[in-house]
C-alpha cells in the first residue's frame, strides 16, 4: 500500500512458445482504427475445426478447406463459423498469417514494430504459409477480441467466455487477445476441448491447403532449428537501413567507444528515434542521482530489434547506494535505469529488454515522466528491478508512468525474477527480486493493452491518483495482490487476468479523497474462498475487492460507490465479495 506523503511512486499465462510483442501506436492511430468502416470491412466468415487426437486447430475462410481437413486429416470437432474478418486490406486492419510447425497451426498479426511474426520463424521454427484474413490489432467498440491458448505446443483460438473457460478447464494456458474481429451471425457453440497427449515425434501430416484462393501455395514447413540464432554481445558496426523516416540507426551515428548516453546526445537525434540493433547496450554506474540512461526531451525515443536488444547497467558498478533513503524515512527511491521525461513531442520506447542487474541496492526500471499525449511504451521486457516493500523507498517500479496524460502502453512483460544473459535465448532465470511491476502515478487517460506482470512478492500493477484509465488483458499473476487503485476513479478493466496473489486479493480500491467508479468486465481469476485459500481459475469467478475502512487512518475511507463487475458482455453482473 502506498504512503500518502509520497509524491513520486514509482492471461492468460506467460507465452511458453512466444514472447509478448507489440506495435508502436499513438492516440491518433487508435482513433483511426475505430472508424466504422473498419468493422464493416470485416464481412468474411472464418470457419474452424479441431483435430481431437492432437489438439491442433484450423481456421480458414474456406468451408471446403475445413471439409478436407475433416475427411483427410483427422479434424472432426467444430466446422462452424467463429468470427468475421476482412478478405483484403482495409484501413486499420493488418494481415493475419497462418503459421505451421510440427502439426500446430497458429495465427499471427504482422504490423510495424512487431517482432512476433519474425520471431516465430527465426527463433521458434514456424513456417509462414499464407495470409488467411485481415483483422484489427487494437480493440474496437464494434469488434470482439480473439484469444489465443496454448497446450503441449498446440494453439487454439476463441472469442467467447464459454470457450475460454472450457479451454482453461482442459488445461490450456491463456495467452491473451491477439487481434480483434467481428462476431459472426453464423457462429456456433464451441465444442468442449478434448484432452490431448503431446506427440513424441513431429506429425508427418502436411498442413492443410485450400482448394481455392489464395493464389500462392503454402510453403512446406521446414525442420525447426536445433540451435538458437547467435546474438552479438556488442552492438554491430554495420548500419541496417532505417525502417522509418523518423528513425536514425545506431551504426549511422555511433562512434567507437561511445555508450548509449553519448549517442543519445548526438544533435542528429533531435526530433528523431534512435533505432537499436540486437546487442547489449551497457552502461557503467548511474550517471547521477536519478538515472543511468537518459532519453533527452528532444529525442522522440528508442526502438530496438526485439528481446535481443538489451539495455542494462553493468553489474556491481553503482556508486550511488548512499543515495537510497532508509526505509524508515518513507522517502522515494529516485534511481532509475532509464528516464524519458518532459518530451517536447509524443515519444516512444519499444522493442527491447530492460535488464535489471545486481547493484547492491534498490532502484527502479523505467520512468516515463510528464509525457505528451500519445506517448507510447510497447513491446518491452523488464526483468529483475529490485524492490522489497509495498512502501517507499522499498517500493520500486518496473515501469512508472508519472504525470502527463493519455499514454498508450501495450504488449509488455514485467517479470519480478532476476534474469541474466546476453541474448533472450541464452537467458537464465534467478530469484524473485521485483516490487511493483507497473505504476500509473498522477497520470490520467491511460490506455493499456496486453500487459503480463508476474512474480512480485511485494507489489502489483498500481493506479495512484490516476483517473479515466482503460485496460485490456492486464495480467497480474503471482503478485502480492491483483490490481491496486488508490484515489483513482472511472477506471475500466476489460478481460483482466488475476490469480496466484500472495494475499488472495484480486482488487484493491481505496481512497480518502472522494468517491468514484471502478468497472471490471470479463475477468479471469482464481475463485476467492478466504484470506488463505483460492479456488479454480476461470471467467466469471467470485473475486475479492478490498476497500479498507482505515485506509489513511481510522475511518478515512471515502468510497461509497460499489465497483461494477460484469461478464464479458458488459451487462451480466458477476457476484463478488466487497470487503470494506
Amino acid at each position: 500500500m502506498k504512503k500518502l506523503s509520497t509524491k513520486i511512486l514509482g492471461a492468460a499465462l506467460a507465452l511458453s512458445t512466444l514472447p509478448l510483442v507489440a506495435v508502436a501506436a499513438n492516440a491518433a492511430t487508435i482513433e483511426a482504427t475505430a472508424a466504422s468502416g473498419t468493422c464493416s470491412a470485416m464481412s468474411q466468415t472464418i470457419y474452424s475445426a479441431v483435430n481431437p487426437s492432437t489438439g491442433a486447430s484450423l481456421m480458414s475462410p474456406y468451408q471446403q478447406e475445413i471439409q478436407n481437413a475433416k475427411t483427410k486429416y483427422g479434424f472432426s470437432d467444430g466446422g462452424g463459423a467463429v468470427f468475421n474478418a476482412a478478405a483484403k486490406e482495409a484501413t486499420g486492419l493488418v494481415p493475419i498469417y497462418r503459421m505451421f510447425k510440427d502439426g500446430d497451426f497458429m495465427w499471427l498479426p504482422k504490423y510495424q514494430h512487431s517482432t512476433e511474426y519474425a520471431d516465430a520463424q527465426s527463433r521458434y521454427g514456424y513456417t509462414s504459409q499464407q495470409i488467411d484474413f485481415y483483422a484489427s490489432p487494437t480493440p474496437l467498440d464494434c469488434a470482439t477480441p480473439v484469444y489465443r491458448f496454448q497446450k503441449n505446443g498446440m494453439h487454439r483460438m476463441t472469442t467467447t467466455t464459454a470457450g475460454q473457460a472450457a479451454l482453461k478447464a482442459a488445461g490450456w494456458s491463456a495467452e491473451g487477445a491477439k487481434f480483434w474481429a467481428v462476431n459472426s451471425s453464423e457462429a456456433i457453440v464451441e465444442p468442449t476441448p478434448t484432452p490431448t497427449v503431446p506427440p513424441t515425434t513431429a506429425p508427418t501430416t502436411p498442413p492443410v491447403t485450400p482448394t481455392t484462393a489464395p493464389t500462392t501455395p503454402p510453403v512446406t514447413p521446414t525442420t525447426a532449428p536445433t540451435t538458437p540464432p547467435v546474438t552479438p554481445t556488442t552492438p554491430p558496426t554495420t548500419a541496417p537501413p532505417a525502417i522509418n523516416a523518423d528513425y536514425v540507426t545506431w551504426a549511422s551515428i555511433a562512434k567507437p567507444g561511445q555508450d548509449i548516453n553519448a549517442v543519445l546526445l548526438n544533435p542528429a537525434l533531435a526530433g528523431k528515434i534512435l533505432q537499436l540493433p540486437a546487442g547489449v547496450f551497457e552502461v557503467s554506474n548511474f550517471k547521477d542521482r536519478s538515472k543511468a540512461v537518459e532519453v533527452p526531451s528532444t529525442v522522440k525515443g528508442i526502438v530496438g530489434a526485439g528481446r535481443d536488444t538489451i539495455i542494462r547497467i553493468k553489474a556491481n558498478t553503482s556508486t550511488y547506494a548512499s543515495t537510497v533513503p532508509a526505509q524508515s524515512t518513507g522517502d522515494t527511491n529516485q534511481l532509475y535505469i532509464m528516464r524519458m521525461n518532459n518530451g517536447t513531442a509524443p515519444q516512444i520506447l519499444s522493442n527491447f529488454w530492460l535488464q535489471g542487474t545486481e547493484q547492491g541496492h534498490l532502484y527502479n526500471g523505467v520512468m516515463v515522466g510528464e509525457s505528451k499525449p500519445g506517448t507510447t511504451v510497447s513491446n518491452l521486457l523488464i526483468t529483475g528491478v529490485p524492490g522489497d516493500s509495498g512502501f517507499p523507498p522499498g517500493e520500486t517500479f518496473g515501469l512508472n508512468i508519472w504525470r502527463g496524460s493519455n499514454s498508450v502502453t501495450r504488449d509488455i512483460e514485467v517479470d519480478g525474477h532476476r534474469v541474466t544473459g546476453n541474448s533472450y535465448a541464452a537467458r537464465v532465470t534467478g530469484a524473485v527480486v521485483g516490487a511493483s511491476p507497473i505504476g500509473y502515478n498522477s497520470h490520467d487517460g491511460a490506455k493499456l493493452y496486453n500487459a503480463y506482470t508476474h512474480d512480485s512478492m511485494v507489489g502489483m500493477p498500481t493506479f495512484w491518483q490516476s483517473n479515466n484509465a482503460e485496460t485490456w488483458n492486464l495480467q497480474s499473476i503471482r503478485n502480492v495482490t491483483g490490481i491496486n487503485h488508490e484515489r483513482s476513479f472511472n477506471i475500466v478493466h476489460h478481460a483482466p487476468v488475476i490469480y496466484g496473489s500472495v494475499k488472495h486479493t484480486h482488487i484493491q480500491f481505496m481512497s480518502d479523497q472522494g468517491d468514484g467508479n471502478l468497472t471490471i468486465i470479463g475477468a479471469m481469476t482464481d475463485t476467492w474462498i478466504n484470506s488463505s485459500q483460492s479456488g479454480p481459475i476461470g471467467v466469471g469467478n467470485k473475486m475479492l475487492i478490498l476497500t479498507p475502512v482505515n485506509y489513511a487512518g481510522p475511518n478515512t475511507n471515502s468510497i461509497k460507490t460499489a465497483p461494477k463487475v460484469y461478464q464479458a458482455d458488459g451487462k451480466t453482473a458477476v457476484d463478488y465479495v466487497w470487503a470494506r
